[in-house]
């Protein structure tokens, strides 16, 4: 691992998750990461776009909570279930990262309608590249079609012992397809046959709607001050 720069606590700033609440991050650039290393960065709760690798460390708010799901235990729900059998005619496949145009078309297509730009505001094409098409890890990216129109992209890095979660994006006009859903599905069983034992789904807010989903992938563990502790049962 290369590393350039030396864990540096950011500024004190409003939380983009939970407006009431202030954040700060630990954080330091590096390149290079195996799949030994990063593991060990994941187990200690860090998260990363690019060469950048941070952790929240905030003054008062214990609220976001990293999160993962034991591969070898996820059984879908019914309503999982659901979502997998009417995505039967959607085609998943992995590869590489690979950078091309319509990927940030669709990453702007899903910011536009999921999120207040106010707040989480559209990077350049430049930046998105340098987040997301970076190897700073061993990575890769799924791919979703239906009829061979790209309808979604989720972005993975690869550490020894699980898969991590970075980003997820898909096409708002196939919204009644849950795509966020079949994703961490997908990715939750590719896991498994790559036979990691872990699929980080990132951070975890109860009171935040747009990442309280991740709960409902079961078994999952949260790390606390104590370790990682099981939460959810199937």
């Amino acid at each position: 691992m290369k590393v350039y720069s030396y864990p540096t606590l950011s500024e004190i700033e409003t939380c983009p998750y939970l407006e009431k609440e202030k954040v700060r991050f630990r954080y330091f650039f590096a390149d290079d990461l195996s799949q030994e290393e990063w593991a060990i960065l994941l187990q200690q709760g860090f998260r990363k776009f690019g060469h950048y690798i941070f952790r929240p460390e905030c003054p008062q708010c214990q609220k976001c909570i990293p999160l993962r799901v034991r591969t070898k235990d996820f059984t879908p729900s019914k309503s999982q279930r659901r979502v997998r059998n009417k995505n039967k005619d959607t085609h998943m496949s992995y590869h590489p990262l690979q950078y091309r145009r319509e990927i940030y078309d669709l990453y702007k297509k899903h910011s536009q309608e999921k999120f207040d730009i106010s707040r989480f505001p559209i990077v350049s094409e430049e930046q998105f590249i340098r987040s997301h098409f970076t190897r700073s890890s061993p990575s890769l990216m799924t791919e979703y079609r239906r009829e061979d129109q790209l309808v979604a992209v989720g972005f993975i890095d690869v550490a020894k012992d699980a898969l991590s979660s970075v980003y997820f994006i898909y096409d708002p006009d196939f919204s009644q397809y849950n795509l966020g859903t079949l994703g961490a599905i997908t990715e939750i069983e590719l896991a498994r046959e790559m036979e990691k034992s872990y699929y980080y789904l990132g951070y975890y807010i109860k009171e935040n709607s747009s990442m309280s989903y991740k709960a409902n992938f079961r078994p999952y563990e949260i790390l606390t001050s104590t370790g990682w502790e099981e939460k959810g049962s199937p």
